[in-house]
């Protein structure tokens, strides 16, 4: 029985993906083989590696900001202050959600 292969689209930058190429070329790694050792590295542990943890928490941290802001706006909020947590705003939502209730009642 013939095995079959799966396929992998991924957007990148144009220079990330040049940076990135330049990298393995110089170790002589293709960027199949690249994937290939990582998707390789996550089966054999059931974990993913600290680095692409840390990029992607990096990542996650860029969008929970953005997210804050816009709810900061939405709510009104003067001040965007950074000691506004997440639970704050979930409260602030939920009484505002409260309030038009009430208010149809």
């Amino acid at each position: 029985m013939a095995e079959t292969t799966a396929t992998i689209n991924v957007r990148l930058s144009p220079a990330l993906k040049e940076r990135g190429d330049s990298v393995l070329k110089e170790h002589g790694i293709s960027t199949t083989q690249a994937i290939r050792a990582l998707w390789g590295v996550m089966a054999r542990t059931r974990e993913i590696p600290d680095c692409v943890l840390k990029e992607y928490s990096e990542a996650q941290i860029d969008e929970k900001t953005y997210k804050k802001n816009v709810a900061h706006s939405l709510l009104g909020i003067v001040s965007r202050s950074s000691d506004v947590t997440d639970d704050d705003l979930n409260n602030m939502r939920l009484q505002g959600l409260i309030e038009k209730y009430e208010a149809l009642v």
